[in-house]
């Protein structure tokens, strides 16, 4: 079930970011994995539209598609969405959108896995741009 985030005041640079998206995009940030209740992750959704990309057994579905988005600092971030929001993503505010719903993801996993994820480490990075968008098929996105 898709939930919205209950980022704790303690993430503060994540909290201002979050802020700063438009009521928008701040309602579209929401919880695309579910867990079991060892935090194991169950199913995967489209973190735009819900729909399913990863099945309860970790296989991709015909639907999935990663995008790679670069930031200022030269380094590289990859996240799953569906082939049809993946091809929709043009601007920087909906790759801030993406990498910040990924960073409450992390931080949600870090109450399964502490020190999983160096977030210290990342949190701070910005979007430049789409580096490339892959399928599983291996055909265009958009």
């Amino acid at each position: 079930m898709r939930h919205p985030f209950n980022v704790p005041m303690t993430a503060r640079r994540l909290r201002a970011r979050l802020d700063a998206l438009s009521d928008e995009r701040k309602a579209r940030v929401v919880s695309y994995i579910d867990r079991d209740e060892f935090g194991r992750h169950a199913t995967v959704c489209c973190k735009r539209c819900g729909d399913p990309i990863v099945d309860g057994r970790g296989r991709p579905l015909t639907l999935y598609a990663e995008l790679t988005m670069q930031f200022e600092d030269g380094s590289y971030h990859t996240t799953c969405l569906c082939r049809s929001c993946a091809g929709s993503v043009r601007t920087l505010a909906d790759l801030e959108e993406l990498y910040v719903t990924d960073l409450c993801e992390m931080l949600e996993d870090e109450k399964f896995l502490p020190g999983r994820c160096p977030l210290q480490e990342i949190d701070a990075r910005v979007p430049k741009r789409v580096a490339g968008i892959w399928t599983l098929d291996k055909r265009p996105v958009r």
